[in-house]
């Protein structure tokens, strides 16, 4: 299962750590899913306040579902995107969450991920301080696009810590409603 790392600075509340998680292994699917982590930023930039840096790192782990363990690192070429949304961010405790969905169940519970989009600008916003219809759905279906996008047994998956699996996500849903990540409550 092959792990990109992404680590966004350049505002209030920075460094802000995001990974996904894909089924496959190998350095040349490393470099694709690193790629197509750069265009799932590069189609939500607009919709983040100005001033963000996302780097996706230049080293991709290779990790073994079933131990844990990291098997391998593979270097890729580095990736970075300005954000672009204008000024008037939204408070920086203030995030987009997007659920990310899997079909299957472990111990009576539904294997599920989240995944936080910091940095929300004020037209993201509407009354009554709910996230706006169209910032959704860029959300939508950029981690669609990141989710369906990627070549057979390279699904975007949720790696399950507790019960040492990677399941491929089926699907994902956009909060109606503002996220906060508890550790960025600083």
């Amino acid at each position: 299962m092959l792990r990109v790392q992404t680590v966004m600075t350049g505002r209030g509340g920075a460094p802000w750590y995001s990974a996904f998680h894909f089924k496959s292994s190998g350095g040349l699917e490393a470099a694709n899913t690193a790629v197509a982590v750069g265009v799932y930023w590069e189609a939500i930039r607009a919709v983040m306040a100005t001033g963000v840096t996302i780097d996706i790192l230049g080293e991709v782990a290779d990790i073994n579902p079933a131990t844990g363990d990291i098997v391998d690192i593979y270097p890729v070429t580095p990736i970075q995107k300005l954000s672009n949304g204008g000024l008037n961010a939204l408070p920086i405790i203030t995030q987009a969450c997007v659920r990310l969905l899997t079909p299957t169940f472990a111990g009576g519970r539904r294997i599920q991920g989240r995944h936080f989009v910091p940095y929300p600008t004020e037209n993201s916003n509407v009354d009554p301080g709910v996230p706006e219809t169209t910032y959704r759905n860029t959300l939508s279906s950029a981690i669609s696009n990141l989710r369906t996008g990627q070549p057979v047994g390279n699904e975007l998956c949720i790696y399950s810590r507790t019960k040492l699996s990677a399941t491929a996500v089926s699907s994902s849903i956009v909060l109606t409603k503002w996220s906060y990540l508890r550790s960025r409550r600083d």
